[in-house]
């Protein structure tokens, strides 16, 4: 009896003492944010002009075929077989840089340039593809240097 007494206690009583613990948790993230004073922090707070605000960043995926972009060096695979592919959910970059490579999108795939006369050349290493996390789309063709040598995979 006091065993099941205990119980029904302890059933009713931790549901509250979570509630009670979240509560206070949630109002010292408030009070260490500036926000504790509902609508004051609000109202004084500028907003930033459109102008000075980064548009999002596109995914590959996203892109109009034909267009042309930079994505991570990172974001191309080789499979065992030595297939080339590259990751549909790879963020674009306006600027190229030293770790990005120039893809185009065309019909039935990617053509991939490889920028060429770095001091360091860009190797792949060749792996298992990561399926069930990444989605992927074939490379199509390879150039070298956005010149006419081109390969086909």
């Amino acid at each position: 009896m006091i065993n099941q007494d205990f119980t029904v206690l302890i059933s009713a009583a931790l549901p509250t003492t979570l509630f009670l613990v979240g509560y206070w948790a949630w109002s010292r993230q408030r009070r260490r944010t500036g926000l504790a004073k509902e609508g004051t922090s609000a109202k004084r707070a500028a907003h930033m002009p459109v102008d000075f605000l980064k548009p999002e960043q596109q995914k590959l995926s996203g892109l109009a075929p034909g267009a042309t972009t930079s994505i991570d060096f990172s974001d191309i695979a080789v499979d065992l077989s030595g297939k080339t592919y590259v990751n549909l959910d790879s963020m674009v970059h306006e600027e190229p840089h030293s770790n990005t490579v120039t893809v185009r999108e065309m019909s039935g795939g990617y053509i991939l340039f490889i920028p060429k006369g770095r001091e360091e050349p860009m190797l792949f290493t060749p792996g298992r593809l990561l399926t069930s996390i990444v989605r992927y789309a074939p490379v199509i063709q390879i150039v070298e240097d956005e010149s006419d040598r081109v390969r086909l995979c």
